[in-house]
């Protein structure tokens, strides 16, 4: 006897009552869907990196009306990313470091610092962590850091950074 003849062995029965609530529960999650869609869409986090960038154009680094938008949205995109579902108890595993190779846990701890500590070098620390081991969003919000601080250059490097983690995620 093979594994693939105990697998096919091993048919599990569906109950009649699972059957009848599908329809209940494909509703409940085409509205667990929408309302993500419609947070999404009220934080303002759907802003292209182009427009991002833009506003960090200036010859001493982004204008005061540039900085504030880029600071809303990191602060928006921040919040967001600590609603997700399993969001609080990935970066409490992280935190208490059971499971320090979570690249979510890392971020939304970085989040987590961003939001309540004037100093952004400890959200730094934890996203380049992130990012490190390939969260591309981790790498996004280090660029928009980066372009608040004035760092073009490393700007362009996490927005790269960024791409390139979103590419291998899709391979």
């Amino acid at each position: 006897m093979t594994i693939d003849d105990i697998l096919r062995g091993m048919r599990i029965r569906t109950p009649a009552c699972a059957l009848l609530q599908q329809p209940e529960d494909r509703h409940w999650l085409r509205e667990r869907i929408e309302r993500a869609e419609q947070r999404r869409e009220a934080t303002g986090v759907r802003r292209t990196w182009a427009e991002l960038a833009a506003f960090a154009q200036g010859e001493d680094g982004p204008s005061p009306n540039g900085r504030r938008l880029l600071r809303q949205h990191v602060q928006a995109l921040c919040r967001y990313l600590l609603t997700v579902p399993g969001a609080r108890r990935r970066t409490g595993r992280f935190a208490h470091a059971e499971d320090l190779t979570d690249p979510a846990g890392a971020r939304g701890l970085g989040c987590l610092v961003h939001l309540t500590a004037r100093n952004g070098s400890g959200a730094r620390f934890y996203w380049h962590y992130a990012a490190g081991i390939g969260d591309a969003t981790a790498a996004y919000l280090l660029a928009l850091e980066s372009l608040l601080r004035g760092e073009h250059r490393e700007a362009a490097h996490w927005a790269s950074a960024n791409l390139k983690a979103q590419v291998k995620g899709l391979v």
